[in-house]
């Protein structure tokens, strides 16, 4: 089912970002009196339980919260970026809520919604009550194939660079390495590498030499450009 339109301008989509799934939810403060512990403050603040929806993007999970009588407009409330995520799981007795927990500049925030519903995309209505059980394994895939994307943007970053010499260079150069020859991998005659370029054929044998190549053979040597690490799993 696809997001409503109000709902994805609502949630003001960064660049790559696609909106996925969308529910009418609820964010709810994580004990009865209404306070949550705030690692931005450092303190206890109170915070009011909001009703709203909760949309997952390719990116990111964001709460909108919904605020006016005739009139609604929808406001961000929470936006986490799937990088944040250190764990999720159930919480509660009977009525389950989901809670997340989030790495927010280094110290855990944990957002806590529940009173998940189906929604009608045309008039954004609630209809079928869901199971907080039944959204969090459909959450779970949503981040898990999200990270994946993410990594494997970075990837193709990372080989973009790589295959330029004049880039490839200019990072040999910032690790204290100077390189203006290199053997021939095919024949080990010494060639020149290029100002710029992906390839160039050595004038010897013929054969073509590749930038990405040459970074594997001296990426011990070069800094910054190390193998990516791939984020956490989501639960």
């Amino acid at each position: 089912m696809p997001v409503p339109d109000v709902l994805v301008s609502a949630v003001m989509l960064q660049s790559n970002e696609r909106p996925i799934r969308a529910w009418r939810a609820g964010f709810i403060p994580l004990d009865a009196g209404g306070a949550i512990l705030s690692a931005f403050a450092g303190d206890r603040r109170a915070e009011q339980a909001s009703s709203g929806y909760l949309v997952a993007t390719n990116r990111r999970i964001v709460f909108l919260e919904m605020k006016g009588l005739v009139s609604k407009n929808y406001n961000v409330r929470v936006s986490i970026e799937f990088p944040q995520i250190k764990g999720s799981g159930l919480y509660g007795g009977m009525l389950k809520t989901l809670m997340i927990s989030v790495d927010c500049q280094g110290r855990i925030e944990r957002f806590r919604f529940g009173g998940f519903r189906s929604i009608d995309p045309a008039t954004l209505k609630p209809l079928k009550l869901i199971k907080v059980e039944d959204v969090m394994p459909i959450l779970n895939k949503i981040v898990k194939n999200g990270l994946i994307e993410i990594e494997s943007e970075k990837r193709k970053e990372r080989v973009q660079y790589v295959l330029d010499f004049s880039f490839l260079k200019a990072k040999m150069e910032q690790g204290g390495v100077v390189l203006q020859t290199i053997k021939c991998p095919s024949c080990s005659a010494g060639v020149t590498l290029p100002a710029k370029g992906t390839a160039f054929k050595c004038q010897y044998c013929g054969s073509m030499i590749h930038a990405e190549d040459i970074f594997e053979k001296m990426k011990g040597l070069i800094g910054g450009l190390e193998s990516v690490t791939p984020p956490p799993p989501f639960d």
